[in-house]
């Protein structure tokens, strides 16, 4: 098979649209003798069921709508907010066509887990800037449990008075019993300045939100200025100041290497926090983009650069990049833009995205990745450690962006990220439509998917709407950064869009009630969390492959051995049991000519551990 080298966008690259992802610029070349899909080496064992667990059982509720999907479109927003203590859970959005004017940004919320929901509060009143990429907080002082003294918090960029191009930031907070809310509208003077990722709030009632403020000749950006705001409620007020951060990038041809997205996020006492970029740090020889991170301890008085990281030596990294090209001297991790972050129990950062493969070490070839032509790519969770970093392949999206899917919309997989009260479970949601219904992500379906941060137990990877009356139609998904527990029961918070025939069409909003994840469904996954009894499982090769394939083992200690292949549906099509074995090396010979042609995971157990990896049959 042939794979395409494509030029992703960088520093170099076109200014990108408001939008999600950026603009991919594809040259066409073509390399020789390298094969369409990566080695998979360690892959979570849910992909083995990844269409099995369907339908967590909830309800959709509508909640209000808006006047189009403008201003939802970048899942780095967060739109949607819950607090357990006060039972509420609140959407931040713009206002249309029934509750409020466009430029109006709403906080809908409900104070009985979802059921029903207050459509008439007007946080910020779009006046004389009407408001856009709107996100929203629950500031709840602490010990308060009345929602009359807790309050709604929104922030976004906000238009000219004339509606004609951005150049303003807007903020405005309300308790829920007020009236009114107060406000600060920023002039920002930049039309690229756009104030919308991350918004959070810690507990001792400081927020953090980052924006950009890139400067471009119309074609290309020639600098990288990160907004990072912060603002300080003090007497029912808060003051917001921003500091401008300028990564200190490798320059190529003049231009920064960089992204154009950054992230923030700080642990709930508001002291250990973490900035994020992806660039090249000038100087290196490293030419590849990678996480650029500042790191305070003192709720950000004093950021400190963490050390450059060569990611390119994590096994979970370096086990599902491509085989390396006869024509290029190596492969390097390619991070694809920063989706979202947390920081956990442990005061790690966790950020999510996807890793693609770079193509070169060269400096003048640093944008080219290799391109998966049967899948969109690798989610990672890379998140630092006590010593460095680690990483955790959490699942294969299958569907690409559906570029200009209605209108000038793109349907993408907006990958978010949730947390559990105790921060020690992280669950991933994102959308992606099953390869039966077409390769481009215009029916996507809502997937869930968890890991827990000291055992490293994963769950299945649950495909939310699948068999509901959402199948195939979750689009523009929110998810709240807090997951409620209740016993052994955690729920998690999602809005899904009904879009219209239009791009500029009014959406209603719906809630999904009842998504519960158990903590039974945290189970061992990966051969390196257990007792290693299964040191070593080969990719099959051949791999594509029409006929003979075999699989290498390598055992640890006495153990009994099998291994399982199911289609993309979950249905057993071969299974081996060789019984007791002792240490040693084995293998699993089985004729795949007798399979459809199509996607299959095999699994090989060995007593309580399992490792699942993924071949293509032809």
């Amino acid at each position: 098979m042939i794979a395409a080298c494509a030029l992703m966008v960088t520093a170099i690259a076109q200014k990108p649209a408001v939008n999600s992802t950026p603009v991919k610029r594809n040259l066409n070349v073509v390399i020789p003798n390298v094969i369409d899909q990566p080695t998979f080496g360690v892959a979570p064992q849910q992909n083995a069921n990844f269409f099995v667990k369907e339908n967590l059982a909830f309800t959709p509720i509508r909640i209000n709508s808006s006047g189009n999907i403008y201003g939802m479109l970048v899942s780095q927003e967060n739109n949607l907010a819950a607090n357990q203590d006060l039972n509420l859970i609140m959407m931040t959005h713009r206002g249309g066509p029934i509750n409020g004017a466009s430029g109006q940004i709403l906080g809908s919320f409900s104070i009985n887990g979802g059921t029903n929901w207050d459509t008439t509060n007007i946080i910020y009143d779009g006046n004389p800037n009407p408001g856009r990429y709107p996100s929203g907080v629950i500031y709840n002082p602490t010990s308060n449990t009345d929602i009359n003294n807790a309050w709604a918090v929104v922030a976004g960029p906000a238009l000219n008075p004339s509606g004609a191009g951005f150049g303003f930031d807007f903020f405005a907070w309300k308790k829920f019993n007020g009236a009114t809310a107060q406000k600060y509208v920023n002039t920002s003077g930049d039309d690229g300045q756009l104030c919308r990722l991350n918004l959070q709030v810690t507990n001792n009632g400081t927020f953090w939100m980052t924006g950009d403020a890139h400067e471009d000749d119309g074609t290309y950006y020639t600098a990288f200025h990160h907004v990072l705001w912060k603002g300080v409620m003090a007497s029912e007020n808060i003051t917001w100041t921003n500091t401008i951060i300028t990564p200190n990038s490798l320059l190529n041809g003049g231009k920064p290497t960089g992204r154009p997205y950054s992230s923030v996020a700080f642990a709930p006492d508001g002291q250990i926090g973490y900035f994020i970029c992806l660039g090249i740090p000038a100087g290196s020889t490293n030419y590849s983009y990678r996480p650029m991170v500042k790191k305070t301890t003192d709720g950000g008085a004093n950021w400190v650069d963490m050390p450059d990281f060569d990611f390119g030596t994590l096994e979970q990294i370096n086990t599902v990049l491509p085989a390396i090209a006869t024509s290029e001297t190596k492969v390097v991790p390619f991070f694809d833009i920063i989706k979202d972050a947390v920081v956990d129990a442990n005061g790690n950062l966790h950020f999510v995205s996807f890793i693609q493969a770079g193509s070169t070490d060269n400096v003048d070839s640093i944008g080219y990745t290799w391109v998966f032509q049967n899948i969109s790519g690798y989610i990672y969770d890379t998140y630092t450690t006590a010593t460095g970093w680690d990483a955790e392949a959490i699942d294969i999206v299958y569907a690409k962006d559906a570029e200009n899917a209605l209108g000038t919309l793109t349907y993408d997989e907006r990958l978010q990220m949730a947390i559990s009260p105790d921060r020690t479970k992280i669950f991933y949601t994102w959308a992606d439509t099953e390869p039966d219904y077409g390769e481009f992500n215009e029916l996507p379906d809502l997937r869930i998917s968890g890991f827990d941060i000291n055992s490293k137990y994963r769950t299945e990877s649950f495909n939310v709407t699948k068999n509901s009356g959402l199948e195939a139609s979750a689009f523009y998904h929110t998810t709240a950064p807090q997951v409620w527990k209740t016993g052994d029961t955690y729920t998690l918070h999602n809005v899904v869009f009904e879009m219209g025939t239009e791009d500029v069409s009014p959406v209603n909003l719906y809630y999904l009630k009842g998504v519960e994840i158990m903590e039974s469904d945290f189970q061992p996954v990966s051969v390196r969390n257990i007792d290693n009894t299964l040191a070593n499982v080969s990719q099959n090769y051949p791999n594509p492959t029409n006929g003979m394939t075999s699989v290498d083992v390598s055992i640890t200690k006495p153990t009994t051995l099998s291994i399982e292949v199911v289609n993309i549906m979950g249905q057993v099509v071969y299974i081996e049991n060789k019984g007791k074995v002792g240490e040693g090396k084995y293998r699993f010979n089985f004729d795949a000519s007798k399979f459809n042609s199509g996607i299959y995971f095999y699994t090989v157990k060995a007593n309580n551990n399992a490792h699942t990896s993924k071949m293509i049959v032809q």
